[in-house]
């Protein structure tokens, strides 16, 4: 550093106080920045795992409720003889056609009511004749409970008797006030009595379109409520509930509509299936908190929500409660199509709309639970804990998430907080550094006088420091003594080197660095090492036919070709004793797939011995044992160490590869199960005593 070097040491030392002071400080800043967001992010997971696991609970409880009382309602003797009575009643009037002008009036209440409703929400023009239910005695019930109820929609449930004198007005202006107290004081969005003969809806409270349509051939068979209704008909016995998840449902107008349904049995008679809609405000109420987000530990920008297995949400978001318009343009903004974008406005709600194809909802529709950070629906950074949760037939997941701007607005504050505390400091420092350096510049100048003597032999005390100033003036002074002793060092320092390089040439790093402490004895038990015999045959004849500088070199050629396909592949060496080159792999580095490493390590060490059989001439066949398990590893001899392996698993590469055919790695049972199918091996009759062998496949195909 020349610009140092020509500073004083004055101003040496100014500099170094304020090196080291803003380098500390900037070292604690940060640290304290990390581990303050570590701590954060671990307390937001927790708060926000807790919101979630606490609504997963009220979920879970409240469709056990439900599913609970689906279950009590249809074995009820109350509504059992209801659905019989209504049932019976219905079946009386078969045939009985209303005449034109009553037809003609639930015409036009399809025309003028219904259809506005839906025509929003569904692509194309709604007829009326798609809609109408075909048999007479449905016609005339509708007219009488629908077309001409003189409460308006959303309130036909009010009325009770509709006046035409028929028995069905008669059963139900006594059954009615007594369902339609079970859906007020339940919270159901409605109640369906269905006859399991005909699939015709007998009855429900709230006189939808659906009422006294057929569930098996009218307009809405192939909705949610017809599908629980064959399932729950279907069922063998009393006591099944079943659940189907939200769809659009048209007689609600096309909104979103869940149903649980269960078989009505009076002894063994099946007379009716009971059904209900399952409110989606009850779950909105939950995973909202009753839109208290704050309140519920989910502060400005938190919400928990449920999402099906289609990848839409259940619950309605927080963002759309709060702020429709700004949910719809953030929405749109990401490119979503403006027709879901109308049915959400529609509907006031974002179940069955709103797609959410994020980590979090991939990871618990696996089943897993946990915590993550990640882009939300809204493209926006959040923190988020995920789950499944276990409600019988709904293949729903739960998320509780939070804005990371706002998890990590403390972070960034202290952050700040910080910054000014480090400028502060520095400028202390930088006053005390200036009055401390005043106190040490005296003694240096007298270290100086000092240095000058010692320049004739009169040593005393050495430099600490080269740089400019009076130091400067003391590192000439002692440049001959310096010269003399750099060179004294570096001699021993390379001798130093030169004993170190040797000894790691001979043992693995981890043994040379234990031996020059001076670890005595240096020895290891080790597990799951693989291990390797290599016998290198047809070596004795080259032996003969070489002289011996040539026959030096080819062992050295072949060992050192070994060593590189060794390193490339992991796999460590042992030691090379004659014709026998012993490989490891696991010993100094833990590895799970060491005997994947040595097949393929002895594949190219194959391949290299039949190439270099054939470019010299040579007949060098290599016999190769592999296996694997607990080993002992160790140094042993004092002036001149060698590094060895001993174990059953030498032992057994030992007695595999001298009965192994030449040209051939063969694998023990142990090692053979460690592969897992990841190396092609072959099974072959000719081991010793008969038994079987694994081999390589590449080299049983060679020697084949």
């Amino acid at each position: 550093m020349p610009f140092f070097g020509r500073l004083t040491i004055r101003s040496q030392l100014i500099l170094m106080l304020l090196l080291v002071s803003v380098g500390a400080t900037a070292v604690v800043a940060h640290l304290g920045f990390r581990s303050g967001r570590a701590n954060l992010t671990a307390c937001i997971y927790q708060q926000l795992t807790s919101v979630r696991s606490s609504k997963a609970y009220q979920l879970t409880s409240y469709f056990a409720q439900l599913r609970n009382q689906a279950a009590t309602f249809a074995e009820d003797r109350m509504v059992v003889d209801a659905a019989r009575e209504l049932r019976d009643s219905y079946r009386q009037m078969d045939g009985v056609t209303p005449d034109r002008d009553a037809d003609e009036r639930l015409r036009a209440y399809y025309r003028d009511e219904f259809l506005p409703r839906i025509a929003d929400t569904r692509q194309g023009v709604p007829i009326v004749e798609a809609y109408l239910p075909k048999a007479p005695e449905s016609r005339r019930l509708q007219h009488a409970y629908i077309a001409t109820n003189p409460n308006p929609s959303g309130q036909k449930h009010l009325l009770d008797d509709a006046g035409d004198g028929s028995a069905y007005s008669a059963a139900h202006a006594r059954i009615h006030p007594l369902l339609r107290n079970i859906v007020d004081r339940f919270g159901y969005h409605d109640l369906f009595l269905i006859d399991p003969d005909t699939g015709v809806i007998i009855y429900s409270v709230f006189k939808e379109t659906d009422f006294t349509t057929n569930l098996l051939t009218g307009p809405y068979k192939n909705s949610s409520l017809a599908a629980a209704f064959r399932t729950a008909r279907d069922a063998k016995g009393s006591g099944f509930t079943t659940t189907v998840d939200f769809r659009p449902y048209g007689p609600s107008g096309g909104a979103p509509a869940a149903f649980m349904a269960s078989p009505m049995y009076d002894g063994a008679e099946l007379v009716g299936v009971f059904a209900s809609q399952i409110p989606v405000d009850e779950i909105n109420r939950v995973t909202t908190g009753g839109e208290a987000w704050s309140d519920n530990g989910l502060g400005a920008t938190g919400e928990a929500y449920i999402v099906g297995a289609d990848g839409t949400m259940r619950s309605v978001s927080r963002f759309l409660v709060e702020n429709p318009q700004g949910y719809i343009e953030a929405l749109r903004s990401l490119g979503i199509p403006s027709a879901r974008l109308a049915r959400i406005e529609a509907f006031g709600t974002s179940v069955l709309q709103q797609e959410v194809a994020t980590e979090a909802i991939t990871e618990a529709s696996l089943g897993r639970q946990g915590t993550t950070t990640m882009p939300d629906y809204r493209g926006v950074d959040v923190l988020s804990s995920y789950a499944p949760l276990a409600i019988p037939d709904l293949d729903w997941v739960i998320v509780a998430e939070m804005d990371a701007a706002e998890a990590f607005a403390p972070v960034y504050r202290f952050r700040q907080t910080v910054l000014i505390c480090s400028a502060v400091i520095v400028l202390v420092v930088t006053g005390l550094a200036m009055a401390m350096a005043n106190i040490f510049v005296a003694p240096v100048a007298r270290l100086a006088s000092h240095a000058r003597k010692a320049s004739v032999g009169d040593i005393q005390d050495p430099p600490t420091q080269h740089a400019g100033g009076e130091v400067g003036e003391l590192t000439s002074s002692y440049a001959e003594i310096i010269g003399i002793m750099q060179v004294q060092s570096g001699l021993i320092e390379s001798q130093i080197n030169a004993y170190d390089e040797l000894l790691e040439r001979v043992l693995p790093a981890t043994a040379a660095t234990r031996h020059k402490r001076g670890d005595d004895p240096i020895a290891d038990a080790l597990t799951g090492v693989a291990v390797a015999a290599i016998d290198m045959g047809g070596l004795a004849q080259a032996r003969r036919d070489l002289a011996t500088d040539e026959w030096v070199s080819l062992m050295n050629e072949i060992v050192a070709a070994f060593d590189d396909v060794a390193e490339r592949h992991g796999v460590e060496k042992v030691h090379v004793s004659g014709a026998r080159y012993l490989a490891a792999c696991g010993i100094t580095v833990p590895r799970a797939d060491g005997v994947i490493r040595l097949s393929e390590f002895a594949a190219e060490i194959l391949t290299y011995a039949r190439r270099l059989s054939r470019d010299r001439g040579l007949t060098l066949s290599l016999r190769i044992g592999i296996d694997a398990g607990q080993v002992v590893a160790g140094v042993v001899g004092g002036a001149r160490p060698v590094y060895d392996v001993w174990g059953d698993p030498v032992a057994e590469a030992d007695r595999l590869c001298l009965a192994c055919p030449e040209d051939t790695a063969a694998l023990s049972a142990r090692a053979r199960e460690q592969i897992h199918d990841m190396i092609d091996v072959v099974e072959r009759p000719d081991g010793p005593d008969g038994a079987a062998l694994w081999v390589l496949a590449s080299a049983s195909t060679s020697s084949a």
